[in-house]
């Protein structure tokens, strides 16, 4: 209590508290460093758990010191390699690889990035895709010559492959293989680059689990088909690696060299020396004209093959997933034609 001048009675006095902005800053910082610390944390533990309980079913193999995830199903003499979509992992080929026919050996794998493969330091190419599988491939010990089989991006991967290791090729099949007409139209620009802006951010959010609570709170997205087959630890395993910051960063690149790709790219002369199937989808554009130009290419691109051919199936989804059994009967007709060439 304090006297008033003037006045003979008394009031309570209240001391003002001076607010330290400093402090207060100092006291922000300190939360958001615990906040990232704790989110690094959060995200390496939750990844780690799911993935020990996943890596049984893979092998490893290396390149340049990064491993890469691959496994195998059937016992055949021949190897009928699956090369699945931009951001799938080998997971899109579980209905096919059930159940092998005698003749094959199914060799899946995940490209760097994807599933239980490690990332890379830098961006990779088409090319060095290529290359890259071409390594795992030898190292496994599995013997030429392969049947490539390739969906969508895939696709673009087994074409490289075919171009720089054509001795090693018996057949290919390819599955909605991208045109160049596609990739080079306003739409596919237009949405690849949004994608882009996506993933951007994505990296960024990831990197502190904030993707893996989204996704936890159902708020990060459709997980698109694959998700939606898949049940089980299958499933817990897509979920938890499709937040992860080398998921979407392979993702990214990926995106970056479809764009890339010249109208050259599938005018592989090595396309003529082997039996080659193509499967797309009907309608698959809007555009009536430029839905036409799309199946003219393709036609055409299959009857550089002295033994190609050209099928348009109605199914608008992922092929191997909604079509399973028919694929396995275009792979199983393919082998036989590869076995009548060398076992003559």
């Amino acid at each position: 209590m304090r006297f008033l001048p003037y006045s003979n009675s008394l009031h309570r006095y209240k001391f003002k508290r001076e607010i330290n902005k400093i402090k207060i800053i100092e006291l922000v910082v300190a939360l958001l460093f615990i906040s990232i610390f704790a989110g690094i944390i959060y995200e390496n533990i939750s990844d780690n758990r799911v993935t020990t309980k996943f890596k049984a079913k893979y092998k490893y193999s290396s390149v340049d010191n990064n491993k890469i995830a691959y496994g195998t199903a059937g016992t055949g003499k021949y190897t009928v390699v699956l090369d699945s979509s931009v951001g799938a992992t080998s997971q899109e080929w579980t209905k096919l690889i059930k159940s092998p026919s005698k003749d094959i050996r199914f060799y899946y794998y995940d490209r760097f990035g994807y599933g239980l493969s490690q990332s890379t330091d830098k961006p990779l190419t088409l090319e060095e895709q290529g290359k890259a599988l071409h390594t795992i491939l030898k190292k496994s010990g599995l013997k030429s010559p392969y049947i490539l089989v390739g969906n969508s991006y895939g696709s673009l991967v087994i074409t490289n492959y075919a171009k720089n290791y054509p001795e090693e090729v018996g057949g290919i099949i390819l599955i909605d293989p991208p045109t160049s007409e596609e990739i080079a139209s306003e739409e596919f620009i237009s949405n690849n680059k949004k994608e882009l802006r996506n993933k951007k951010v994505q990296q960024f959010l990831s990197s502190f689990g904030i993707l893996r609570i989204m996704d936890k709170l159902n708020s990060y997205g459709d997980g698109g088909e694959l998700l939606d087959s898949l049940s089980g630890e299958n499933k817990e395993f897509l979920k938890s690696n499709r937040v992860t910051r080398k998921y979407i960063n392979a993702y990214s690149n990926e995106l970056r060299n479809t764009t890339a790709i010249d109208k050259e790219f599938m005018n592989n002369e090595n396309l003529k020396k082997v039996p080659l199937f193509i499967i797309t989808k009907k309608n698959k554009l809007k555009d009536e004209i430029k839905e036409k130009q799309r199946i003219d290419f393709l036609d055409s691109l299959s009857q550089m093959s002295s033994d190609g051919k050209l099928e348009v199936v109605e199914e608008q989804g992922n092929i191997p997933l909604r079509q399973a059994e028919y694929l396995s009967g275009v792979i199983s007709n393919l082998t036989k034609k590869v076995m009548r060439i060398y076992e003559k």
